[in-house]
């Protein structure tokens, strides 16, 4: 039997949800300077709880992304 579900392309071990091809989000938390990934651009910190967090994803700064896009929904 095969760790990785390769049917659905989901991380062996993983919540069920998290897709193979999904981005990870680089955030750095503002008030403690935590950084941790994830895969939606809306969490707050993991250490703190702050809401106040740099992101990036693959080096390009939210802030320009969203300008590209649009606004994520919550």
């Amino acid at each position: 039997m095969s760790r990785f579900d390769y049917k659905n392309r989901l991380y062996p071990n993983g919540d069920g949800i998290t897709r193979i091809s999904d981005p990870f989000w680089l955030n750095t938390c503002q008030k403690c300077g935590y950084k941790f990934w994830s895969v939606l651009c809306t969490e707050d910190c993991s250490n703190c709880g702050a809401p106040d967090v740099l992101r990036e994803l693959g080096g390009i700064p939210y802030g320009q992304i969203i300008a590209e896009r649009s606004e994520p929904m919550r």
